[in-house]
C-alpha cells in the first residue's frame, strides 16, 4: 500500500468558509478516492506549532511515495521547505498553490527553492504560472487547475424571475471588509432607499476569524442588517456541505462577490455558483477573465463602489425577460 503525506489547513466548525480551507479538503476528498493509500495528515487548522513538530518527525522517520501540499505560498514553502530537509522526501513533493502567488506577500519569507525543486506544481491561473516561472520553476512542471468540486446530481432550475418584485440576492463570502462587503451593503441600501421599493433582498452568509478587527466588522455588519428588512444576517446558517447546499443556493437570483482581495485567484463561493446555477455579479480580481466571461456573469470594476451600483441597477432593469439573464443561470 502506498504512503502519501497530505499537508493543509483544513475547515472547522468556525472556518468553513475559507477558501484555502475548503480547496484542500475537496482535494484531500479527491486523493481518498483515487485508489487504496495509507494517508497521514499534517492538518495546520490544529495547532500550528504542534503541527510543525509532527511534519518534522514523519518528514525524518516515515518515506513516502507521494507528498501534497495544498496551501497559500507563505505556509506551503516553509513547509515545502521542512521536508526538503531530509534527502529521503525530495522529489516527491506535489504543491497546490493556492491563491494568487505571492502578491501581497513581498515581506513575508517565502522559500521559492524549494518550491522549484517539487516534482509538480499546481496553479490556479495562468497569471500565478507565469509568475513562478519568473522565480525558477520550469513551465513543464506547472499546471493550471482553479477547484476541485464534486459531481452532484443536480435538476436544472427554470428560474422564474420577479417582473416588479425584489431579486433576491447572496453574499456567500467570509464576512471581511477585504471581501468588499461593506460597499455591497452601501450599494443595495442606496438603491432600496432612492427608489423608494425593494428592489434588491439581500442574504448575507458567511464565517468570522478570529482578528479583532474583523470580530467588529462583523459586529458593525449584524447591527446594518438589523436596521433594515431587506438585509438579512444568516451567518454560518448557509454553508457547503453536500448537495443539498447547492440546492439551497438555487433560491437566488443572483450572487454578489464584491471582494478587494489582493489574494483572489480562483473564488470557492464562485464555483460553488456554478455548481448551483445560480450567476455571479464580480468583481474584476486580477485572475476573473480566466474563471468567468461575459456569457455566463457580470462584472464591476473592483473597488468601485459606483460601478456596483451602477451594474446593480442595469441588471434589475434588465433581468426580466433577458434571454441574456436566463444563460447566464444556466
Amino acid at each position: 500500500m502506498k504512503r502519501v503525506l497530505f499537508v493543509a489547513s483544513l475547515p472547522t466548525k468556525k472556518m468553513c468558509f475559507d477558501g484555502e480551507r475548503n480547496k484542500s479538503r475537496d482535494v484531500l476528498n479527491a486523493i481518498k478516492k483515487m485508489g487504496e493509500a495509507k494517508i497521514d495528515i499534517i492538518d495546520y487548522s490544529k495547532n500550528k506549532y504542534l503541527q510543525t513538530v509532527k511534519l518534522i518527525i514523519k518528514s525524518f522517520f516515515k518515506k513516502y511515495d507521494s507528498i501534497f501540499v495544498s496551501k497559500c505560498i507563505v505556509g506551503g514553502s516553509l513547509a515545502i521547505h521542512l521536508i526538503h530537509l531530509f534527502k529521503k522526501q525530495r522529489g516527491k513533493v506535489f504543491f497546490y498553490l493556492i491563491g494568487n502567488g505571492y502578491d501581497g506577500f513581498e515581506q513575508k519569507k517565502i522559500y521559492f527553492e524549494d518550491i522549484a525543486k517539487c516534482r509538480h506544481l499546481i496553479v490556479e491561473s495562468p497569471i500565478v504560472a507565469d509568475s513562478m516561472v519568473k522565480k525558477g520553476n520550469d513551465q513543464k512542471q506547472i499546471s493550471v487547475f482553479p477547484c476541485i468540486k464534486p459531481n452532484y446530481d443536480l435538476d436544472v432550475l427554470e428560474k422564474k424571475y420577479p417582473i416588479n418584485g425584489p431579486l433576491r440576492i447572496i453574499y456567500f463570502s467570509r464576512i471581511n471588509r477585504h471581501k468588499g462587503l461593506d460597499d455591497l451593503l452601501d450599494v443595495v441600501i442606496r438603491i432600496n432607499e432612492e427608489s423608494k421599493t425593494t428592489k434588491f433582498v439581500l442574504d448575507v452568509s458567511g464565517g468570522v476569524s478570529n482578528e479583532p478587527e474583523t470580530i467588529q466588522f462583523n459586529k458593525e455588519v449584524i447591527e446594518t442588517c438589523s436596521k433594515y428588512n431587506y438585509l438579512n444576517y444568516i451567518g454560518l446558517s448557509l454553508k457547503i456541505d453536500g448537495q443539498d447546499s447547492y440546492k439551497r443556493l438555487q433560491q437566488y437570483d443572483l450572487h454578489v462577490f464584491p471582494s478587494k482581495f489582493v489574494q483572489e485567484c480562483a473564488p470557492g463561493a464562485i464555483l460553488d455558483m456554478f455548481v448551483a446555477g445560480i450567476p455571479t455579479l464580480s468583481s474584476t480580481f486580477p485572475s476573473y477573465k480566466f474563471l468567468l466571461n461575459v456569457d455566463n456573469s457580470f462584472f464591476f470594476e473592483q473597488n468601485n463602489k459606483e460601478d456596483l451600483y451602477n451594474k446593480l441597477i442595469y441588471i434589475y432593469d434588465n433581468h426580466e425577460p433577458s434571454p441574456l439573464f436566463l444563460h447566464k443561470s444556466c
